[in-house]
């Protein structure tokens, strides 16, 4: 038999590491190129935004005719003639994110607030199978329900998963400064005399360059959650032994549940203490699959296991889900009369045995996910001209991606106003 030892491996291993590490730190002095320089915490700390046009502008704010937004453009200029309004090269205007809310706030359109018996619906992506696009589904929705209409949604962002692949999408430029979810929920900070600690996790969410969007990211060490939550357990330092899944909600969410309309939760596709403290936070479960066997055994497997898995957590005092729902994601709706379309198959399956518990816009599979995904971005972060494919590959993405987030912007519409949709 070859030798071998622990010093050999551990050599290898730190071998490993540095490669690793080197090849990380390339990506983000690539994503810094990308970045343009600037002056706000917001933007050092986000990665790069689409802009918009004017007709881009006419068409998110809702005017019907675009002289209409022309005089009232020409209006705001007057009215605030220090304000700087970005162009291209060819002098044409360039918006952004912020511009769009300064007009729509200017020209009295109404953004969407939460009355006082309405409150934040935080819904976790959930699926204990890896490579299902939980993330990708995550980061995307969330720029959409950000974006996609002028209702001006305060969206937030967990990273729960300790790999922090959400995190790029919102935070690319993290710190080794910077707190995380895991810093928040094992106490690795101090706060100073009169320093509030409700103010301090309301900070630790980084700002991006789409103002009513914000992250709070995640780092490899915040693995060590799991045997921080064991020794809490073990030492009898919890009044019960099930308020060990109440940590996330009762120091996290609840300290900025009031700054927030929406926040999606990326778990971890493990069944460990993080994870069940996102069921325990959570209002509502969203289970992407891909329709294929492996993905689709894996997901039924963890729905049959999901009545074991609630009833931890409803020990512990949940109070119940506003909704759950599987998700069809990378369906490949080209062929979709063949009778060889595996994917169109399983989604077709899924409708008929899971019913209205399944979305009914898949998320198509699309070169355009990836592609912005290599740029640390969403489909929403490019616009055609950026886009290094087709203009028609973006835009469908982004039209698909829209349909998608209208239904999840739908459930939560009905958790608020249930009495309106009765019936439906």
């Amino acid at each position: 038999m070859r030798d071998r030892s622990a010093t050999k491996t551990l050599r290898e291993i730190s071998v490993l590491k540095t490669i690793a590490k080197k090849r990380m730190d390339e990506v983000k002095e690539n994503r810094a190129e990308q970045s343009s320089i600037v002056s706000t915490e917001a933007e050092q700390n986000s990665s790069t935004f689409r802009t918009y046009s004017k007709a881009d502008a006419v068409k998110w704010l809702g005017i019907e005719y675009p002289t209409t937004f022309s005089r009232a453009f020409e209006g705001i200029k007057a009215k605030y003639p220090d304000r700087v309004f970005n162009r291209e090269n060819n002098k044409n205007y360039a918006f952004t994110v912020s511009d769009l809310h300064f007009f729509a706030d200017e020209l009295d359109i109404p953004k969407f607030v939460r009355k006082e018996n309405q409150e934040c619906i935080t819904i976790a992506f959930s699926n204990l199978k890896g490579g299902v696009g939980k993330t990708t589904t995550c980061v995307n929705v969330a720029t959409g329900l950000a974006v996609s209409n002028n209702k001006r949604y305060r969206v937030g962002v967990i990273d729960l998963d300790p790999q922090g692949t959400a995190s790029l999408f919102g935070v690319p430029n993290l710190s080794e400064d910077d707190f995380t979810v895991g810093d928040i929920l094992q106490s690795n900070y101090e706060l100073e005399q009169g320093d509030c600690e409700k103010q301090f996790i309301s900070e630790c969410f980084k700002e991006t360059s789409i103002p009513n969007l914000k992250y709070l990211p995640a780092k490899v060490p915040d693995y060590f959650f799991e045997s921080y939550a064991e020794q809490l357990q073990i030492n009898d330092t919890l009044k019960n032994k099930a308020d060990v899944y109440k940590i996330f909600k009762e120091k996290v969410i609840d300290a900025v549940k009031d700054e927030f309309d929406i926040i999606l939760i990326d778990t971890p596709p493990s069944l460990n203490k993080t994870f069940y403290n996102a069921m325990y936070a959570a209002d509502a479960v969203i289970t992407p699959t891909k329709p294929e066997m492996l993905s689709f055994d894996a997901t039924m497997k963890y729905m049959e296991r999901f009545e074991d898995i609630y009833k931890m957590v409803a020990h512990a005092g949940h109070k119940g889900f506003y909704f759950l729902r599987m998700l069809a994601v990378d369906v490949d709706t080209s062929r979709a009369l063949s009778k060889n379309n595996i994917g169109m198959t399983y989604f077709s399956m899924m409708k008929k045995y899971f019913r209205d518990r399944v979305i009914s816009v898949p998320m198509k599979h699309s070169k355009a996910i990836q592609i912005c995904a290599d740029f640390f971005t969403t489909v929403y972060g490019m616009k055609p001209s950026e886009y290094p494919g087709s203009r028609e590959q973006l835009t469908d993405a982004q039209n698909n991606m829209d349909d998608l987030v209208s239904e999840i912007e739908l459930l939560c519409q009905q958790a608020w106003h249930p009495n309106e949709f009765e019936g439906l």
